[in-house]
C-alpha cells in the first residue's frame, strides 16, 4: 500500500475511534467491560497518532514527483560525477497522473511533438500500444531510483529506472536546465549502463542515442590515435639522419 493510502487509513481510524470514545464518555450507560474496551481504544489512538507522525515524516522526506512531460527539449550533458546519492522508491511515470488533458494539450501546442508522435506510431506499428499504466482506476507505480548529485560542480537530480553510477565516473545525461543545475531523464556511465525514465515512449530512443554517442567517441578516439602514431612514424623517417 502506498504511503498516502496508509496515512489516509490511519487518519480515518483515529477519527472513528475518537468519535466512539467521545460518544461513550457522554453516555450514561457505562460498565466495567466497556470502560476497559474504551481505555484500550484510547491507548490505540495514542499509538495511531505516533504512526501518523512517522508516515507524515516519510512523506515529507520523499523525493519530488516526476515532471512529465519534460518542460523543455532534452539536451546532452557530459562530464565527471562529483557526488551522487540514490533513493529507491515507488513512483508513477504516466503523464496523465500529473496533468489534466487540457494541460497536456497546452504543452503539446507549445512544443514540437513530431518526434513523440513518430515514436508512438512506431510503437503501434510494432504491435504494442503506448503504455497507459492505469489499472482499475489506480495509476501504476514502478520501482525506480531518484538520483541527485553534482556533475562538474553543477547539481543534477531526476528519476531513472536504476542507477549504477559512482563518483568520479565519466557520464552522459539527457536533461533539461533546472535553475543552476539539471533535471535528468537518462544517464549513461561510459559503455556500461544506460538508465532512463520508466515507461518513457522515447526511452529506447534515448538509450540508442546515448550509446551511439559513446560508441562514436571510442571509434573516433581509436582512429585518431592510429593517425597520430602513423604521423609520428612518418615524421621520424623524415628526420632520420642520412
Amino acid at each position: 500500500m502506498h504511503l498516502m493510502d496508509d496515512l489516509s487509513t490511519v487518519k480515518i481510524d483515529i477519527k472513528v475511534r475518537k468519535a466512539s470514545i467521545y460518544k461513550y464518555r457522554q453516555s450514561e450507560h457505562q460498565s466495567k467491560e466497556r470502560e476497559d474496551y474504551f481505555s484500550s481504544s484510547e491507548k490505540e489512538v495514542i499509538y495511531l497518532e505516533e504512526q501518523k507522525k512517522r508516515l507524515e515524516a516519510k512523506i515529507d522526506s520523499f523525493p519530488p514527483l516526476p515532471v512529465l512531460p519534460p518542460l523543455e527539449p532534452l539536451i546532452k550533458i557530459s562530464g565527471t560525477v562529483d557526488e551522487i546519492t540514490c533513493t529507491k522508491a515507488l513512483a508513477c511515470f504516466d503523464v496523465g497522473a500529473y496533468t489534466t488533458m487540457q494541460e497536456q494539450l497546452e504543452r503539446k501546442r507549445r512544443r514540437d511533438s513530431i518526434g513523440t508522435s513518430a515514436a508512438m506510431v512506431a510503437q503501434v506499428l510494432a504491435g504494442s500500444a503506448p503504455h497507459v499504466g492505469k489499472t482499475d482506476n489506480v495509476w501504476q507505480r514502478d520501482k525506480s531510483v531518484y538520483v541527485q548529485g553534482k556533475i562538474d560542480g553543477r547539481s543534477f537530480a531526476g528519476w531513472v529506472e536504476a542507477a549504477d553510477v559512482q563518483s568520479g565516473e565519466q557520464v552522459m545525461m539527457a536533461a533539461v536546465p533546472d535553475g543552476d543545475g539539471y533535471m535528468i531523464y537518462a544517464i549513461v556511465a561510459c559503455e556500461r549502463n544506460v538508465f532512463f525514465y520508466r515507461q518513457s515512449v522515447s526511452g529506447e530512443n534515448i538509450r540508442i542515442v546515448l550509446k551511439s554517442m559513446s560508441l562514436t567517441y571510442y571509434v573516433l578516439t581509436f582512429f585518431y590515435r592510429r593517425f597520430l602514431f602513423n604521423h609520428y612514424l612518418n615524421t621520424e623517417h623524415l628526420l632520420a639522419p642520412l
